[in-house]
């Protein structure tokens, strides 16, 4: 799989919010759905931050296997590289407000784009929805922890408002929508195809935790 420069700036830009909240665009699932080269439900594996550079700033790095894939060209049981900024290494550690936290042994749905050889999330904290089994049951929950600047629909200005979470929603109720999305959406329509930039990269070496 092989694209050209991440969408991050169209959707994830980050402006300056009350309370020092983090603030990105505001989508609907239809749109977050489009706008995503790539949509997988998944199990991340493994968990890990390191330098990106040495002494100045981390990033963290998890290893996801591939359930479904309902938008891109990756395969159930293929694995791939999800990057985020910020974690800790040693004493040194960065973070930012609402950013999305990755446990192993999590199931997630996630609508991402590529950065370098990596994945990484669409926009700040509003790529990942959460998967729960209640022993029945697979949950899928959304609760994010960021604002987002909604435009109006009546001609006023846009408005900054906090993100609700929405409702839980089953699991196989909220893929069959996002599949109805993905549904004649051409990935090369979203971004184009550039030589060299393979997203099945492996894993980078771990300078610490």
């Amino acid at each position: 799989m092989k694209f050209s420069t991440p969408l991050l700036a169209l959707v994830g830009v980050l402006i300056s919010a009350p309370a020092h909240a983090t603030v990105v665009k505001w989508m609907s699932l239809a749109e977050k759905t489009q706008i995503s080269a790539v949509v997988v439900h998944g199990i991340i594996e493994r968990v890990e931050s390191e330098w990106e550079v040495e002494g100045a700033k981390v990033r963290t790095v998890a290893t996801v296997l591939v359930k479904e894939a309902i938008k891109g060209d990756l395969k159930a049981g293929e694995r791939f590289v999800l990057r985020r900024g910020g974690g800790k290494v040693g004493d040194f550690e960065q973070t930012a407000p609402g950013l999305s936290q990755y446990e192993p042994g999590e199931e997630v749905v996630l609508f991402l784009e590529p950065y370098g050889p990596f994945l990484i999330e669409i926009g700040i904290g509003i790529g990942k929805y959460d998967v729960d089994f209640d022993g029945r049951q697979h949950w899928v929950n959304f609760k994010p922890r960021v604002a987002a600047l909604k435009p109006s629909t009546d001609g006023r200005p846009a408005k900054i408002e906090e993100l609700e979470p929405m409702d839980t929603t089953r699991l196989d109720t909220f893929l069959k929508e996002v599949r109805s999305y993905a549904r004649g959406i051409p990935t090369e329509a979203v971004v184009q195809p550039r030589k060299g930039a393979s997203l099945k990269a492996p894993l980078p070496t771990v300078q610490g935790r």
